[in-house]
């Protein structure tokens, strides 16, 4: 296990990916973007060349650092946190009303939104990676809402396996005045796996005794860094290849479940070499009695 830096440059950085490229062809700047090992001697590098560059121009650095783990780590876990990398756009009710926002506690007032149709999206917004307007197809995406969107090749594989607990939504085409679109689908995943337990590192608020639910459930630490990765009870797992946390993580309304996969499901999309997608660890405890 390793940590990465992936920087990001705002402004005019055109100067200073020229030279940086120039001299690390191994490691470029591309679209903005640069991904090196983080606390390194290219990594000191880069960052005094940085702070030469932004002496006389406008360009400002932004960094994630997050972890990267061996095949043979991965291959450890039972399950795995599915981080989706391809970007959809906003979603929501951006261009809809998709969703209604329903009151679910008359105690506290919960609210959350309930799907009434078919999702809206424009496909002009899909990136493979947020930010970089690269549009290179891949298959596996998420909006800014929360929604996940997969290609029809995914669509495929996951029928022709029999993949259980899933369901497919057409999604319509903002641009064409609704008209469904052909490539890509809406997926809902309906099998659960829940909830968090020690020692997922959260932070947790407004706690209503008469639903038994958070208004706000947050990670203690960035995804992609160690001390973010979700545990589990062993209980709830009966070998599925795919799963949604039963609690939300964000801010209610907009709070949103994460996506939990079974090392065979990763394996078949590596197999496949499905895109658009990254994994961490997740772990299954057991909560019974010795």
């Amino acid at each position: 296990m390793k940590e990465i830096a992936r920087i990001q440059f705002r402004g005019e950085d055109t100067d200073l990916a020229a030279y940086w490229n120039k001299v690390h062809p191994e490691m470029p700047i591309r679209y903005g973007i640069v991904v090196l090992p983080y606390a390194s001697a290219i990594y000191d590098e880069l960052r005094q060349t940085f702070t030469r560059f932004a002496a006389h121009t406008p360009v400002e650095w932004s960094e994630r650092i997050t972890v990267e783990y061996t095949p043979t780590e991965i291959r450890a876990c039972e399950i795995l946190e599915l981080v989706i990398i391809g970007y959809a756009g906003d979603g929501g009710n951006t261009y809809a009303p998709v969703y209604r926002e329903v009151v679910t506690c008359p105690s506290c007032k919960i609210t959350e939104y309930q799907q009434v149709q078919d999702l809206f999206l424009n496909t002009s917004n899909f990136e493979s990676i947020p930010d970089s307007h690269q549009r290179r197809r891949c298959d596996w995406y998420e909006t800014r809402f929360g929604e996940v969107v997969v290609s029809q090749r995914l669509h495929d594989l996951f029928k022709s396996k029999g993949i259980p607990g899933v369901v497919f939504r057409p999604i319509r085409d903002y641009a064409k005045r609704g008209g469904e679109l052909s490539a890509v689908f809406q997926l809902v995943v309906e099998a659960e796996i829940g909830p968090f337990i020690e020692p997922t590192r959260l932070e947790r608020e407004g706690y209503c005794a008469e639903c038994n639910q958070y208004r706000s459930i947050l990670r203690a630490e960035l995804r992609g860094s160690k001390g973010s990765e979700l545990y589990l009870p062993r209980s709830n797992f009966h070998g599925q290849p795919i799963m949604r946390t039963s609690e939300r993580l964000g801010r209610r309304p907009l709070a949103s479940t994460t996506l939990i996969v079974s090392q065979n499901l990763y394996r078949l999309m590596r197999v496949e070499s499905l895109r658009g997608f990254r994994v961490q660890p997740a772990h299954l405890v057991d909560t019974t009695a010795s």
